[in-house]
């Protein structure tokens, strides 16, 4: 649906959340050499001129590859803009020589040494095009959810072989050369500090002059006031320093104690004329404030209970640390310079510093321990060393990231200390862990709660109720939404902010990012231009500034984009998927019988309920086959025509929708319901909806055959259905008993046909699921089409989105996938819906209490192999979720790799 056709949409109102932030942005930059740090640290200094910078991230890449560690970990930071770092080429070339056969002339031709000592003369001051760089940040784009355009329609191609079917689509086969809203950081879509006014004031700040670990990390922490000097032109800190240093920084986690030193060294205080005379550094704002007017660090539920410590001496491990500290905050890089394990004072005061940190295990919250370069077991070296008077115990625990939940964004808090909501209040456990008990995340759960974000200080979370149209399409905005500006004084007076707002709308469920194009959530093809529009992990995002035609002349707020945003059904969801990738989706056959029982029910939930409930047994009731009715029904519960089916009486029905109790009500408890009314209260339901039809069963006086005759066609003369002949409603037509004819029930076909060909189990595996989740939605079974035809290349059962998670699922009466020939098809069949969707999870669910371990195998090593075929994204590598007993007691549900 969209406003240019709303047909069958219902209007209301939904509570529409907004909130106006600053610009998350990653920068990459080269880390292919010793010099790195440098490069580094220009960036930090180049975010430190820019509004919101002091959220801004580093993905390092070693010659245009980033590792995919960091590729998950940028993703999860969710950038609306991923930047090529820019330096001069004399900055290029001092930090990378190995750059010099860049310089080429109009052909492309690397030029002699002597025409290209020329031209570095004349390009003193001129930026770098550092291929590797501009091509890492386009690997870094395409797995973020960054504004873009797609501007090419993938076509999926076929294998030459029919066994081998069609080849499975890449993640990033949609984002060919897309349209990007920007792709390096000096682009006009972001607010330069000095258009605030604010001066080179005195603050803390990482001097030019410490280079290295020790400044990138300073910078990290406090920013940068001045760019940094070219490489070998500095040196480290002395010793001295170097030991307040490293009391600081793990100081600044906790500012109680007496034996580390929490107050910034004077080394840090930065004046733009060198004055430095007796300041008191607690005094001073760090470098990054500049960065930070009117803003406000806003976290969701569970914000600041965790510490995160990341150990190793690579770039990569820093710029994990610094994505962690963004994420999450409170967060360090554990260089080998001021790890625990270090020598002399640093060594004894990072070991003192770790013993304290090791307190907030047992106060706030949690301490995890990873690393982006070293071994799990280097790792643990290095918490061992929490023991000693830190009253923290090691049973360590080694986290696998997927087995916690996803996270689904609650609405943010102010990281203030104020009070949390009432649902933040209650804690959420994903796994059994001893309390107070250190965890290593090797590779680090960005799923986990309590993320942060630099948000207008009072304009985090406005919330308007707005009039929407709703269909099984999507819920769209009806009206444009008002218009959003920061209220904060500085903000506001600053005509040229470019800020972001995000929105949320209360009852949609719409699967986050996952390479959607943003802008097929605008109302009308007309509105997608308006403005960059983006389906972000975080959620839905858009620039506040238009990008259509503006009239000149036009005041602020007439320049302020108010796009109306369709927020889509799992099923236009999975749609829109599809086209993407080149494919249509269409419904199966027990699909469409399901969505049919759908309608009957008046909505999803309540048909799974009632399936997950005793409506199969009530069911197969009405289909039991035996060669009479006393064989069929044997307490006459009812009657069986053959070749019709059976027919149940209200006896029959009751002993199904209200059992005889087996137990006998202990003293002081009230007494069971009647079962008659309990049965009755069901069944009137059931007929009101058309689900269950009352009647008669009535002999045909002309060819005896029985007939079932629903109430709202009964007269004093009815047609036999078989012959056409009237038969009158008299005892001889219903028989028995004398004095007045028995009401008969009869169950609509496509219930009977659905609970017959197993389209119950699919119900099923939804209710385990749904009852399991704090939000659920899902979708009945689909068929992957050819786009423009009817040929179907792969069934998925169920698709379900689960507090975040999305899984596609192949449900099983029997124990094994297919037959032994059709195995390896099937189980790609699998993966090829997984990787339409960028699935979380591929599950695998059986009624049986086990699956055969070959059906096992086949799923495993499709989604291998697709894995090694760069088929999903570095953050989207589905897992393998084995369900087995289901509809029984003895239900399991587990991770294949568990």
């Amino acid at each position: 649906m969209t406003l240019d056709d709303p047909d069958g949409a219902v209007p209301g109102y939904a509570e529409a959340f907004f909130g106006l932030r600053a610009p998350r942005v990653a920068i990459v930059f080269p880390a292919d050499t010793q010099h790195w740090i440098f490069f580094a640290q220009a960036a930090l200094w180049e975010a430190n001129q820019i509004w919101g910078g002091a959220g801004f991230v580093l993905v390092p890449h070693q010659d245009g590859k980033v590792s995919v560690n960091l590729l998950q970990a940028v993703a999860a930071y969710d950038p609306d803009y991923v930047v090529a770092h820019r330096v001069t080429w004399h900055e290029l070339l001092a930090g990378k020589p190995n750059a010099m056969p860049q310089i080429v002339d109009g052909a492309g031709i690397p030029v002699s040494p002597e025409r290209r000592a020329d031209l570095l003369a004349s390009m003193t001051d001129e930026d770098a095009a550092d291929w590797a760089t501009d091509g890492a940040r386009d690997a870094v784009a395409a797995v973020c959810e960054v504004y873009r355009r797609r501007n090419i329609q993938p076509a999926v191609t076929e294998q030459p072989s029919a066994v081998a079917g069609p080849t499975l689509p890449r993640w990033d086969g949609p984002w060919e050369e897309p349209d990007e809203s920007m792709r390096f950081l000096r682009d006009a879509n972001l607010t330069r500090v000095e258009s605030f006014g604010i001066g080179d004031d005195m603050c803390l700040a990482a001097p030019d002059s410490l280079t290295g670990h020790w400044g990138a990390m300073t910078a990290a922490i406090v920013g940068a006031a001045r760019r940094p000097s070219p490489p070998g032109s500095a040196s480290g800190p002395a010793p001295d320093q170097a030991q307040e240093l490293a009391s600081w920084f793990y100081g600044r986690f906790d500012r109680t104690t007496a034996d580390l030193k929490a107050r910034p060294p004077s080394l840090l205080a930065h004046h733009h004329d060198g004055l430095k005379l007796g300041v008191d550094t607690t005094t001073l704002p760090a470098a990054w404030s500049k960065t930070t007017t009117g803003l406000a660090a806003v976290g969701e539920a569970l914000h600041g209970r965790r510490t995160t410590l990341v150990v190793g001496d690579t770039a990569e491990d820093f710029a994990l640390a610094l994505i962690c500290d963004r994420v999450w905050g409170n967060s360090l890089w554990m260089h080998s310079d001021w790890s625990p394990d270090a020598a002399g004072e640093v060594g004894a005061t990072a070991r003192r510093g770790l013993q304290h940190i090791g307190w907030r295990v047992r106060g706030v919250g949690q301490v995890v321990f990873t690393s982006a370069s070293k071994s799990v077991k280097d790792v643990e070296k290095i918490v061992q060393l929490l023991a000693p008077q830190s009253h923290v115990s090691l049973s360590l625990e080694v986290s696998n990231p997927s087995d916690e939940a996803d996270n689904l964004t609650d609405a943010p808090q102010p990281t203030d200390g104020k009070a949390e909501p009432k649902e933040a209040q209650t804690p959420v456990h994903h796994r059994s862990r001893p309390p107070r008990t250190p965890l290593i995340e090797v590779p680090v759960d960005f799923g986990a709660r309590g993320k942060i974000m630099l948000a207008a200080a009072d304009d985090f979370a406005t919330r308007i109720a707005l009039p929407v149209l709703r269909d099984e399409e999507a819920v769209v905005l009806a009206t444009t939404p008002p218009v959003l500006r920061p209220s904060e004084p500085r903000l506001a007076a600053n005509d040229g902010l470019a800020w972001h707002v995000d929105i949320r709308l209360s009852g949609t469920e719409m699967p986050r990012g996952r390479g959607l194009d943003g802008h097929v959530l605008a109302a009308t093809p007309d509105e997608q231009y308006e403005t960059w529009i983006r389906s972000g992990n975080r959620g839905v995002s858009f620039e506040n500034r238009r990008w259509d035609f503006v009239p000149a002349g036009s005041n602020l707020e007439q320049q302020l984009a108010r796009p109306r945003i369709r927020f889509l059904t799992l099923l236009a969801w999975c749609r829109a998927m599809a086209a993407q990738a080149g494919y249509d989706i269409g419904w199966s056959d027990a699909g469409r019988r399901a969505r049919l029982l759908e309608q009957m029910w008046g909505g999803r939930p309540d048909l799974v309920k009632d399936f997950a409930r005793d409506f199969v047994e009530l069911t197969e009731l009405f289909n039991r086959t035996a060669p009479g009715t006393n064989q069929a029904y044997p307490d006459a519960e009812g009657v069986l025509i053959r070749g019709v089916g059976g027919f149940l009486n209200f006896k029959g029905l009751r002993s199904v929708l209200a059992p005889e109790s087996t137990t006998t009500p202990a003293a002081g408890h009230e007494p069971p319901a009647d079962r008659s009314l309990v049965a009755r209260t069901r069944i009137d339901s059931f007929v009101r909806r058309g689900i269950i039809r009352r009647g008669l069963l009535l002999v045909c006086a002309t060819c005896e055959q029985p007939n079932f005759v629903p109430i709202q066609d009964l007269g004093q003369r009815n047609n036999c259905a078989r012959c056409g002949a009237l038969t009158d409603l008299t005892l001889g037509a219903w028989r028995q008993p004398v004095d007045e004819p028995t009401w008969f029930y009869d169950l609509h076909q496509v219930a009977r046909g659905f609970v017959k060909d197993n389209g119950h189990a699919p119900l099923w595996l939804a209710h385990h699921l749904a009852t399991q989740a704090r939000a659920y939605s899902d979708c009945a079974e689909l068929n992957l089409l050819k786009a423009g035809t009817r040929t179907s290349l792969a069934e998925v059962d169920l698709i379900a989105h689960v507090d975040g998670k999305l899984i596609t699922a192949e449900v099983k009466t029997s124990n094994s996938l297919a037959s032994r020939a059709q195995r390896t098809d099937a189980a790609r069949k699998r993966v090829h819906w997984a990787a339409v969707l960028r699935a979380d999870e591929v599950l695998l669910a059986t009624t049986q209490p086990d699956w055969q371990p070959s059906s096992i195998s086949a799923v495993a090593d499709a989604l291998k192999a697709a894995t090694v075929d760069s088929t999903f994204a570095p953050d989207r590598t589905p897992r393998l979720r084995l369900v087995t007993g289901l509809g029984t007691a003895t239900l399991t549900d587990q991770y294949h790799d568990a």
